[in-house]
């Protein structure tokens, strides 16, 4: 149809008609093009979007790891530093002032300061030497929590608890002995320096890092709560990495979790969905003016087109022919070609943009 000659007595009528059907090809064309340019957006952006939730699932757990690790690493310091220097001492010794505050310069040397007070505690839960900010001297632990379980597991490390100091602290005991002859060394772990080791270097925009016990406490702090407040966060299974969107403050938290020193705190590591989206939300904005511009072109293509369909020289109007049939069938024929390659143009353009788009992401 599009390669027959316009002979010098076809119908006006019937030029337009074809014109005309040309011209319905052209918009429906078009039409379709847009639709893929829409259909294309779209799924570029979901395609980014499943990429970010991906990527910021896999840094928290990342870091969920990384912070059990160390918490572990440094507990686990703790202990074998008491340990060790228990050994090396009796009751009778270590329990004179003198050879306690040698042990207590040792040790915080060792330990960066991290231990705030050391004391000694005979088997029948007297405290009978101590080193530290606090009048503990002569205190009786025999009736607190802490002191029977480290006499009947020989370690322990105690969850923060604000104590006779009416400060938040840890503590960590290793026993010597057994009945009669046993005898604890204890150290006050400062709540600044767990607090230090799970923070790490999380930045305030980042995913938040904190621990709470397994009543729900804060054991560190967090952006918006304070050591031994409620944390509000559901306690989640033993033995693995745990994954979860839930609803805080109004919006949507996305939260991993894991327990750390067997079982008796809750790692958690979380991070606003805002945030987590909001590479995706910059990408909608490029891929919207894209998208307009991409509109705007193809309208303007098919006002161009139309209007040179309609013009004189195509013989359409009610006027003499500008040109020759063989002139007119040649211009007809180019402009029909020009027109079919920007269209082409047009439609490759933002669908090439959107693979691009998706291969950086």
């Amino acid at each position: 149809m599009l390669d027959e000659p316009f002979g010098s007595g076809m119908d006006e009528d019937r030029l337009r008609g074809r014109i005309d059907r040309r011209l319905v090809i052209v918009v429906l064309l078009l039409l379709l093009s847009l639709l893929l340019l829409i259909v294309g957006t779209m799924g570029a952006r979901w395609t980014l979007s499943s990429v970010v939730e991906d990527d910021s699932r896999q840094l928290r757990e990342a870091l969920l790891m990384d912070r059990a690790k160390t918490i572990e690493r440094f507990l686990d310091e703790q202990k074998r530093a008491l340990d060790l220097l228990a050994r090396q001492y009796t009751l009778e010794e270590i329990g004179r002032q003198e050879v306690l505050e040698q042990v207590f310069d040792g040790l915080t040397d060792v330990q960066r300061d991290c231990v705030v007070d050391l004391g000694v505690v005979d088997g029948a839960g007297r405290h009978l030497a101590y080193v530290g900010d606090h009048d503990l001297l002569g205190r009786n632990y025999a009736d607190a929590a802490w002191f029977g379980l480290v006499m009947k597991n020989r370690t322990y490390i105690s969850d923060v608890f604000m104590g006779i100091r009416q400060q938040p602290h840890c503590i960590v005991a290793v026993r010597q002995g057994d009945g009669r002859d046993a005898w604890i060394l204890r150290a006050t772990i400062d709540s600044a320096t767990l607090e230090e080791l799970v923070r790490g270097e999380a930045s305030e925009q980042g995913p938040e890092v904190f621990l709470i016990d397994r009543t729900g406490r804060l054991q560190t702090p967090t952006r918006d709560g304070a050591v031994l407040e409620p944390s509000g966060v559901e306690m989640a299974p033993h033995g693995r990495i745990h994954h979860r969107l839930v609803a805080a403050g109004g919006t949507s938290v996305q939260q991993s979790t894991a327990w750390v020193h067997d079982g008796q705190w809750l790692l958690v590591v979380q991070q606003d969905e805002r945030d987590v989206q909001a590479p995706v939300r910059r990408a909608a904005i490029w891929d919207d003016a894209l998208l307009l511009m991409a509109v705007l072109i193809i309208l303007l293509t098919l006002v161009l087109s139309t209007r040179r369909w309609t013009s004189p020289a195509f013989g359409t109007s009610g006027g003499p022919p500008a040109v020759t049939p063989e002139k007119r069938h040649s211009l007809q024929m180019a402009c029909l070609a020009d027109v079919s390659a920007g269209l082409a143009h047009q439609i490759n353009k933002p669908l090439a943009i959107i693979s691009a788009e998706q291969t950086n992401v």
